[in-house]
């Protein structure tokens, strides 16, 4: 705005960032400064002394231990974090930054604005990373996606910081946000045996019934099913579910009906689901029946930990 420009003369060069003093105590930095809106959230910001990771996110691949790095800040799922604290303007007179403070910015008419960044993904198939945060008044609120009130643990939302003078958008920064475990322990759930309903293409709405092909025909669990079910029933997260029970069997069972596999869809985001296939002859042979089979998670190094899951579905049928 030209009121922007006027003001940038006599204060230098705005920027939004950490409050100094929560950068240097936090951070060990003497400033950060959030990446600004002009240069995209998807390219390299030159400014590397200001971030100590010079790379702007991109939805690409990463682990949970280079995405908490990678992130501004952290808020546990089960708490809250208000924005305001952890954000302020400098500005820069004679090659010296300074912070503005909050009496300077009110006199100015300057206000900081919040918003989520909706379209971020990173799984696969895509889950907006915005269905895991609310913001109401400025503070930022972890929120589950699915039931399981563990889900949201790794997840990164992104937030849009504004400075507004009214209608005017002086500057424009991202922070991105980890959401983090609590420090309290989880108790898991003894129960070791749950139902789940496979769908075609894995969607929520997709048959429950297996159709006749000449290379066979499979189905699969849900990533909502997977969440809600097994890990929400373990009272676990995904990345420490499928940690600890880390291989997928058959069950010990009489007359076992096709195969099943692990499917990791996304290494970064941990998202597994079961396939279950029956080939043509299984398909020919239990053409309209339902049939089920006990699908085995199980730790690699102690096959006595394990957790047995029951798939059924119908057979249509071949004709």
């Amino acid at each position: 705005s030209d009121y922007a420009t006027f003001k940038a003369k006599e204060f230098g060069d705005f920027r939004i960032a950490d409050p100094m003093a929560v950068s240097r105590k936090c951070k060990n930095l003497v400033d950060e400064h959030y990446r600004r809106g002009e240069i995209g959230i998807s390219n390299d910001d030159p400014e590397a002394l200001y971030r100590p990771d010079a790379e702007v996110w991109t939805t690409g691949s990463y682990s949970l231990i280079d995405s908490y790095a990678s992130c501004d800040t952290a808020v546990t799922y089960d708490s809250a974090l208000d924005l305001k604290t952890i954000t302020a303007l400098h500005y820069v007179v004679d090659g010296k930054e300074y912070e503005m403070d909050a009496p300077t910015m009110e006199t100015l008419g300057f206000v900081f604005v919040y918003e989520t960044v909706k379209n971020f993904k990173i799984e696969v198939p895509a889950i907006d990373q915005a269905n895991y945060a609310v913001l109401q008044d400025g503070v930022f609120f972890p929120k589950s996606y699915y039931s399981n009130k563990l889900d949201a643990i790794g997840h990164t939302p992104i937030i849009r910081v504004k400075v507004m003078h009214g209608n005017d958008i002086i500057q424009v920064a991202y922070l991105k946000i980890f959401i983090a475990d609590s420090s309290t322990s989880h108790s898991i759930s003894p129960y070791n045996s749950f139902e789940l309903i496979p769908r075609r293409d894995a969607k929520d709405a997709g048959e429950n019934i297996f159709r006749y092909s000449d290379g066979g025909d499979c189905l699969m669990t849900t990533f909502r099913d997977m969440n809600d079910i097994i890990y929400g029933g373990k009272g676990m997260t995904k990345y420490m579910f499928h940690a600890m029970f880390d291989s997928l069997t058959i069950a010990p069972q009489e007359n076992p009906i096709g195969t099943v596999s692990d499917v990791l869809m996304d290494s970064a985001s941990s998202a597994h689901l079961i396939s279950w296939t029956l080939d043509a002859d299984d398909l020919k042979a239990y053409a309209g029946k339902e049939v089920s089979v006990v699908a085995r998670y199980f730790n690699s190094s102690n096959p006595s930990l394990y957790v047995d899951i029951i798939l059924t579905a119908t057979v249509a049928n071949s004709l």
